[in-house]
């Protein structure tokens, strides 16, 4: 035995800072890939919806102009495109909500446990790598 104890505890507990080291870092650059997804995803959704947005209200007065022609009042076709979109919020709020939220739910926790997954198999990967290097 050319080394004693205290040595090979000295390099255990260097291996380990090491470890441990390499594992915070791991975490930090994981968290930070997941943050600037979620805000490039959010970024990119806004961006859409504002622009169908602008396209729905320029449609919407469209129809107004429409139906106002058909009637032959103005206000009487900006009624009822605003008479349509209360129908439309109600149906939406009391019919389709347990779809969207089931939906909802089941599109996130795909995504949340399949990163999980993913994220545990690679560090699992690299504890196997650090534990084969001591």
């Amino acid at each position: 035995m050319s080394q004693s104890i205290t040595d090979r505890f000295n390099e255990l507990f260097n291996a380990t800072q090491e470890y441990i080291d390499a594992t915070i870092a791991f975490q930090r650059l994981d968290l930070y890939k997941k943050v600037m997804q979620a805000a490039s995803s959010t970024v990119h959704k806004v961006f859409v919806g504002f622009v169908l947005l602008l396209g729905l209200i320029f449609l919407s007065v469209a129809l107004a102009i429409y139906l106002g022609t058909l009637t032959n009042s103005i206000a009487a076709g900006y009624a009822i495109v605003g008479l349509l979109y209360i129908i439309l919020c109600i149906c939406i709020m009391y019919f389709l909500r347990p779809s969207i939220e089931r939906i909802m739910l089941q599109r996130s926790s795909k995504k949340l446990f399949n990163k999980y997954s993913n994220s545990q198999s690679n560090q699992s990967i690299t504890q196997k790598d650090t534990y084969e290097n001591l």
